[in-house]
């Protein structure tokens, strides 16, 4: 078929493939899709995945191994040197790992820097932004992440196992929920774009709070099933649906699985990583 110029790419951290076939939600499956093994990752961390979908690039390439990002270089490195070794912990979550080395370093007095256009510009890296000319992004990890993410990872923490504090995480992530939705919908409408690449962090902190929780995590589902639904009616370009890692279960919460799920509204071949999600992007926008 002929490639569509206008692409929209939600970008859904945390959207588990087994969940969306055992909720048949159609609409995030749209008419092609696919789960993608996530081999070249020793950790499974939000940044450099999404690093590696923006970029083309794997993490020995971009250089982005971590969540958090340290100005000062030698604690770069011991902070992706400390990432490794807590990673052999089988009994803590990934975001719990990423944090407790950030509180660390942090409480010794070393600065934090976020991930952004700057880092690509100064190591010389092209990513989709570039790329595609009129490109928007909206709250993209390693490029224009929203600061409101990281008060999200880190209430996250101290929130699993209160249910207080987990209702009130829940109502803060249903309110960027309707935010975003609202600010991606207001963009296709009003904006000259080639490219919208919108992120939602909701499924991955809602994941690791009640992964053994199937109606809650349901319910979360169906919502981006409804918004993905109002935007097929709506509009006419190439929709791509992409996730860096799937959710599985671990006692009554969740932790980040090695299957990463990606839809299309338009025929495509089976990505055999999930840098090829760059090259679908770029190829054909």
């Amino acid at each position: 078929m002929e490639p569509k110029k206008q692409t929209i790419v939600l970008a859904l951290d945390g959207l588990d493939y087994f969940l969306v076939k055992r909720f048949k939600l159609k609409s995030l499956q749209q008419e092609v899709n696919y789960k993608i093994y996530l081999k070249e990752f020793p950790i499974l961390s939000t940044h450099p995945i999404w690093a590696s979908i923006i970029s083309g690039k794997l993490p020995e390439e971009h250089g982005i191994k971590t969540i958090t990002r340290w100005k000062n270089p030698v604690i770069q490195y011991l902070n992706e040197f400390l990432s490794k070794r807590l990673n052999l912990l089988k009994n803590t979550d990934q975001i719990s790992k990423n944090i407790l080395v950030s509180d660390i370093l942090r409480k010794i007095g070393f600065k934090k820097i976020p991930w952004g256009k700057d880092y690509w510009r100064k190591k010389h890296i092209a990513t989709i932004f570039d790329i595609i000319k009129d490109s928007i992004a909206i709250s993209v990890p390693t490029w224009n992440e929203d600061r409101v993410y990281q008060l999200i990872r880190k209430e996250l923490v101290m929130a699993i196992g209160d249910k207080k504090r987990m209702k009130n995480l829940e109502k803060l992530l249903l309110r960027d929920f309707n935010k975003k939705k609202r600010l991606l919908f207001t963009t296709i409408k009003r904006k000259k774009y080639n490219l919208v690449f919108c992120y939602f962090i909701t499924l991955d902190t809602i994941g690791h709070m009640y992964r053994g929780d199937l109606g809650k995590m349901k319910r979360f589902y169906q919502l981006f099933d409804g918004m993905v639904k109002q935007l097929r009616e709506t509009f006419q370009g190439r929709i791509i649906i992409i996730s860096d890692h799937g959710m599985k279960k671990v006692g009554n919460y969740g932790d980040h699985s090695r299957y990463a799920f990606c839809s299309f509204n338009f025929f495509v071949e089976r990505p055999k990583s999930i840098v090829d999600m760059f090259h679908i992007i770029t190829s054909q926008s």
